[in-house]
């Protein structure tokens, strides 16, 4: 589902398995192209999640607000360095205003416009975004899988993968999306291989 909302009380706490806050820049931070692609892509995510999670895109002149609403939660220096790498999605398992993050789990999807701004970078934040949509509403799909891979690729990747303990069992995790969704369709594909499901294929093309 997607929804576009200024983020206070734009969700029904405990509906979702995941609540996905798009997360942009200032009107001039990036390329016209770059924004539509990125809007573009929460679409199809929204629409291909149905009802298992929600997309929360804030409306255009709202864009500063979320920043900063965002922004005021307790982060750590560090963690705060990662919230400010743009356009990003904070996945959450609760309403972004209950949201703390020295007391519940976070991950932080990143796809700067520096990896992903030509046509080949395009298609690969497409395929991304169908790989955790199926992840999280496809036939194999399996609870808490996305939070599960992330972790995994923060201990094993240093370069853009971070991982941050708020205390034991509480976790941030800052990923780069489109090796999170490599990993989560390889565990996927491997998973219908030995249930014996036929894999659906994905498709580039609009």
């Amino acid at each position: 589902m997607l929804l576009t909302h200024s983020f206070v009380a734009a969700v029904t706490p405990g509906w979702y398995q995941y609540i996905f806050y798009a997360i942009q820049g200032g009107p001039y931070d990036h390329r016209e192209e770059f924004v539509n692609e990125f809007r573009w892509n929460l679409e199809s995510l929204g629409r291909s999640i149905g009802d298992k999670a929600v997309v929360v895109v804030p409306f255009q002149p709202d864009i500063p607000t979320v920043a900063n609403e965002v922004g005021l939660k307790d982060w750590t220096y560090r963690e705060r360095e990662q919230v400010q790498r743009t356009p990003s999605l904070l996945v959450l398992t609760k309403h972004l205003a209950e949201f703390s993050p020295r007391s519940d789990p976070w991950l932080l999807l990143h796809f700067g416009e520096d990896r992903y701004s030509d046509g080949r970078g395009y298609l690969q934040l497409k395929k991304a975004f169908a790989e955790i949509a199926e992840a999280i509403a496809g036939p194999d799909a399996e609870p808490e899988q996305l939070y599960k891979v992330a972790r995994s690729l923060a201990r094993t990747r240093r370069d853009y993968q971070h991982v941050f303990e708020a205390k034991p069992g509480i976790w941030g995790i800052s990923v780069d999306l489109v090796e999170v969704a490599d990993i989560l369709s390889s565990e996927i594909r491997a998973r219908q291989k030995k249930l014996g499901h036929w894999p659906r294929r994905w498709n580039a093309r609009r």
